[in-house]
């Protein structure tokens, strides 16, 4: 069950609310409508169900998180959770195996031996793994990002644009920790090497980004519920 007090907070940026509003149509102060967004204080039954009034909501969107705005926006953050942790993961992954590749399974040159041929034999695998999991983490990524792009369209009340941007600071600064480190302990290859596929994908999400105001202005304008910015 959602917190009363991220429900309170959720649905009055969904309905486009500043808590100054709020306050005044309920005769609050605005530090008793923050108080009850960050929970250091407790509504009682009778404030709930003022809200529910001012809101236009159901009483239960207020105590569980039924709202349907409530369960768009919990399914973004669910799939932009998902999509950081597959290309964080991902970027670890790949960046193992190649340089486990180019450390341990180097191969010398001249005539190759018995044990030369069980190295090249690895490394190959090693390689081989290495692109396995680049492909998956492309067409992953890329999935993730157009299932993200959907849900921040459809949604009543578009994503404020300093929001969208956290995530993709987030998604590059992530990119950098978990592959800026292994290229320096690597003689054979380079960034680029290392972060090609995470370079496409922040590229692709980039992209992305400016595809979801296209998109929620065509919502807007065209969609069957009104869009604002409001969250």
């Amino acid at each position: 069950m959602s917190a009363i007090n991220e429900n309170l907070k959720l649905i009055r940026q969904a309905k486009g609310y500043t808590q100054e509003e709020v306050a005044r149509q309920m005769h609050l102060t605005r530090q008793a409508i923050s108080s009850y967004e960050t929970n250091r204080t407790q509504p009682d039954i009778e404030t709930l169900k003022r809200f529910a009034e001012v809101y236009d909501v159901a009483f239960d969107d207020i105590l569980y998180g039924t709202h349907r705005t409530q369960r768009q926006h919990k399914a973004c953050r669910a799939v932009a959770l998902i999509a950081l942790m597959d290309l964080l993961v991902c970027n670890v992954v790949q960046s193992v195996l190649l340089l486990t590749a180019n450390t341990y399974f180097r191969v010398a040159e001249g005539a190759v031996t018995e044990s030369a041929s069980f190295i090249l034999k690895t490394r190959f695998a090693l390689l081989d793994a290495f692109h396995a999991v680049e492909t998956f983490c492309l067409i992953s990524f890329s999935l993730l990002g157009l299932v993200l792009l959907i849900l921040l369209i459809m949604l009543e009340r578009p994503v404020k644009i300093h929001i969208k941007l956290k995530f993709l600071v987030l998604l590059t600064l992530g990119s950098v920790v978990t592959i800026l480190p292994w290229p320096f302990f690597d003689t054979l290859y380079g960034v680029f090497d290392y972060g090609f596929i995470a370079i496409r994908n922040l590229l692709f999400a980039w992209v992305l980004f400016g595809l979801s105001f296209v998109g929620e202005w065509l919502h807007k304008k065209f969609g069957i519920a009104p869009a604002k910015n409001g969250l």
